[in-house]
């Protein structure tokens, strides 16, 4: 008969255990594989996508020379003089600086990808081949080339005009494209915010009295720009300048791309919560922008964050009666608006627009936060206009990678 075979489970189910084990480790580290290339390629085609080229009315070959120079600047004095220079701030693309009424903006080769390619020229290098976006954007709307192109977006003066553009050799002998414009000595709208919030003598309603018809004068510009088939896509105050205290122009024009430009339809932009159609995002990132003066240079802002959920005050009221039909707002559209709601109108008793309410939180955050700083909190993210690539850059990994831009 023989002796029965005896199968020992305390030696199957260990092994059992770590095949199931291994099998699931594998599938998970499959799964976070395929995950991570899905994300590396969908950021690295959306960083493609933001830096590549925005497309300018052709030109006859030539047109793109040096600017005409005023007397008072001379090119190569300036450069001689590189030592006088006063440094007004410094960015990861660039420095910017000051001399003899002119400010001197130079673009580091290598930080991020110069996105357009230099008419006429071939390459593949950053250096001679490709140029800044912010050059022949400033000189499409900024300034007229012999006449060629002159029109009313030229002729607005509502855009931060240009003396001159060349490369020359930098501080540390690698050559930089400089892009001279005029130093307007009223700074930004940061900086006039600053400077009235330190005179502490007007509230938020004064402030828009005074300074409604030039954010209107301001939504002139941005039709004339939208007009013209661009959106600026990084508006923002410290982008807004002012010629005097009446007059805005629109500057750093770095950012502007065409309408069908395909970052807007990538991801990043739709990570930071980008409108669809790029100028109506333009348009709401102004109103913005606006709402953010008024509130830093007021001295009652306290008061501006209480009424700003009831949609009862004028501003207010704009705001959210803007906010909306933001899918579809123009600037046009927005200028009507804000001369309906006319800062001149007197508060009404209730809300005629669909104000946001305002949503107390837990009674633990009541207890230990006042409601000046909650509404605050809460005015500052309705009024948010960031946008950042860092999380794309990490995911495309770009360190290794770098980012992947088209030939000229």
């Amino acid at each position: 008969m023989g002796r029965p075979v005896v199968i020992s489970t305390t030696l199957l189910r260990p092994r059992f255990l770590n095949s199931t084990l291994c099998r699931t480790i594998l599938i998970f580290v499959f799964l976070a594989f395929f995950h991570q290339q899905r994300l590396f390629w969908t950021y690295r085609n959306a960083l493609s996508a933001k830096y590549s080229q925005t497309r300018f009315p052709e030109v006859p070959p030539g047109s793109w020379r040096q600017v005409a120079q005023p007397s008072s600047l001379d090119v190569h004095r300036l450069l001689k003089t590189r030592k006088d220079w006063k440094i007004l701030g410094h960015g990861w693309e660039g420095n910017t600086f000051l001399f003899e009424g002119s400010v001197i903006k130079t673009f580091k080769p290598g930080r991020s990808p110069f996105r357009n390619c230099v008419p006429n020229a071939k390459g593949k290098g950053d250096q001679g081949a490709r140029w800044p976006t912010e050059i022949p954007a400033s000189l499409t709307f900024g300034h007229v080339w012999d006449g060629v192109l002159a029109s009313a977006s030229n002729a607005s003066g509502g855009f931060v005009p240009v003396e001159s553009w060349f490369m020359a050799p930098s501080s540390s002998s690698v050559p930089e494209w400089h892009l001279v414009t005029p130093f307007l000595p009223g700074g930004s709208l940061d900086s006039l915010a600053h400077k009235l919030r330190a005179s502490n003598n007007k509230g938020f309603r004064d402030l828009d009295m005074q300074y409604r018809p030039s954010f209107n004068r301001l939504l002139r510009t941005f039709n004339t720009l939208h007009a013209s088939g661009f959106c600026h896509d990084d508006v923002k105050p410290s982008n807004v300048f002012l010629q005097n205290s009446s007059h805005w122009l629109l500057g750093d024009l770095g950012n502007v791309r065409n309408i069908d430009h395909p970052f807007h339809s990538s991801q990043i932009w739709r990570d930071n919560h980008q409108l669809e159609d790029c100028r109506a995002n333009d348009v709401v990132r102004a109103l913005k922008s606006y709402l953010q003066f008024i509130r830093a240079a007021a001295n009652d802002s306290f008061v501006f964050d209480e009424v700003f959920f009831e949609g009862k005050e004028t501003l207010s009221r704009l705001f959210w009666w803007t906010i909306d039909d933001a899918k579809v707002m123009s600037a046009e559209e927005l200028r009507v608006r804000s001369e309906v709601e006319s800062p001149m109108q007197t508060a009404r008793p209730y809300a005629l627009v669909s104000a946001s309410s305002y949503k107390e939180p837990s009674l633990l955050r009541r207890i230990f936060v006042s409601r000046c700083k909650r509404l605050s909190h809460a005015v500052n993210i309705a009024l948010r206009a960031r946008f950042s690539e860092r999380h794309a850059r990490f995911m495309a990994m770009t360190w290794v990678f770098g980012i992947q831009v088209s030939d000229c």
